[in-house]
């Protein structure tokens, strides 16, 4: 349950900014992780402001100082979430990766996810819901539809 809340929340966050929002710019963490000085030139530049080089410097001397999750171990074969769960993740995660693409913005960075299935965004199908439906019902159908689809599959590989 608290997964489902914090994705809801983190959808509704996301769904916020890239339907409402009129200039927009994104930069994703991962990017920062991957490449902080690459980033940090993009994003100061897209500003409008100069790239203090020496400043630049010292964050990428210091990046591996602070802000860093401890390593924590886990079993090779311990799900990190139910499957349910993971799909729900997977398809919020295609939903956005398709509107920042839609709005021209720089699209999630898929291939530095850790736990994504890599499933591209460019299956996605919009299902429309009732105007009176509530985002359950939504979710609902959304789910039925999937489930159809992974059950067809199944069936067409025993076959």
């Amino acid at each position: 349950m608290f997964m489902r809340m914090q994705l809801r929340r983190w959808l509704l966050t996301a769904l916020q900014w890239l339907t409402k929002g009129s200039d927009v710019q994104v930069l994703h963490y991962e990017l920062l992780q991957h490449n902080l000085t690459a980033a940090l030139t993009s994003l100061v530049t897209t500003l409008g402001l100069p790239a203090d080089t020496h400043r630049l410097q010292c964050l990428e001397t210091h990046n591996h100082v602070a802000f860093r999750r401890k390593t924590q171990f886990l079993p090779a074969n311990l799900p990190v979430f139910p499957a349910g769960v993971r799909d729900k993740v997977d398809r919020a995660i295609r939903y956005v990766d398709h509107l920042l693409t839609e709005r021209k913005l720089p699209p999630l960075p898929l291939h530095l996810y850790e736990f994504y299935n890599r499933t591209s965004s460019h299956t996605i199908v919009r299902v429309p819901c009732e105007a009176q439906a509530s985002d359950f019902d939504c979710d609902v159908k959304v789910d039925e539809l999937n489930t159809a689809l992974i059950r067809k599959a199944t069936l067409s590989k025993r076959v």
